[in-house]
């Protein structure tokens, strides 16, 4: 559940309200997303905040067993329209979805579920979830969903943490009709 049904932050009310209709839309197509809107045993809190920062998401044990994921996005008054949805797209997809998935998986097995508290655990797992070329997909594929300038975004957002992922995805993309090869040949020019 969404933490008291809204974002939180120190940014302006309008950045909380586009990100709070961006989980909205996000969640209507990834079924993970909307596990973290509707369970009532996963706290999703996500906090919009002014200035330049890093985008961070933890998940931990919280009481009764539940588990509490934390995104944190950063908004500087500069930035592009479309960074604040590029960002807290990856932050759900890449990092909050596989805390959902360990805590569904505990759930399934009748376990409390188990999240890494360790500086190397924690980026172990990051770098594993950078490094899934399926997870970038099924961000790029919602991202498409918002426009080209968002799909692109996500493929540049791919390129810095995985350059072959975003070989990887466009060819995807292509190869599922999403988008033409054309497109994805001029989007991988931008790489």
């Amino acid at each position: 559940m969404l933490l008291q049904n809204k974002i939180h932050g120190a940014a302006s009310q309008a950045l909380r309200t586009r990100a709070y209709n961006l989980v909205q839309q996000i969640a209507a197509q990834n079924v993970a997303v909307n596990e973290m809107l509707t369970r009532q045993d996963i706290v999703l809190l996500i906090q919009v905040e002014p200035g330049v920062g890093d985008q961070s998401t933890v998940a931990t044990l919280r009481n009764g067993g539940r588990t509490g994921i934390t995104v944190t996005v950063h908004v500087d008054q500069g930035d592009p329209a479309d960074k604040l949805d590029g960002d807290l797209l990856h932050e759900l997809v890449l990092h909050a979805e596989p805390a959902t998935a360990r805590h569904l998986a505990a759930v399934a097995r009748q376990q409390l579920p188990v999240h890494a508290t360790d500086d190397d655990t924690i980026e172990a797992e990051e770098t594993a979830e950078h490094e899934d070329p399926h997870a970038w997909y099924r961000m790029a594929g919602i991202a498409l969903t918002f426009g080209n300038n968002l799909f692109e975004r996500a493929i540049a957002d791919t390129a810095s943490h995985h350059p072959e992922s975003a070989v990887m995805v466009l060819r995807m993309m292509a190869d599922a009709n999403r988008i033409t090869p054309e497109y994805a040949s001029d989007v991988a020019g931008l790489i």
